[in-house]
């Protein structure tokens, strides 16, 4: 070895940024506008179900109640330390 340097190497492995969490307030929610909003859902849901496909459906429902929590109840965001998750 001669002790010239002929490349630098970086060792701190790249972290991933993570979304923030939602902490939903249950205490806080208008459940009757929730519940309002998912009849017509249900409604809709019915009136297609000889024409769309069972994933369709559960897809229209999924984002119907995603979309209502997040319309009807109050949340909280919150960051994950990222602690070790490495990306590597």
């Amino acid at each position: 070895m001669c002790g010239y340097s002929i490349a630098e190497v970086e060792v701190k492995p790249a972290q991933r940024s993570q979304k923030p969490i939602k902490i939903y307030l249950y205490k806080k929610a208008d459940w009757s506008q929730m519940a309002v909003e998912m009849s017509r859902v249900s409604e809709e849901m019915e009136s297609h179900q000889h024409s769309k496909s069972t994933n369709e459906l559960r897809m229209t429902f999924k984002s119907a109640m995603s979309d209502a929590m997040d319309k009807y109840i109050q949340y909280l965001q919150r960051f994950v330390k990222a602690g070790n998750n490495y990306h590597i």
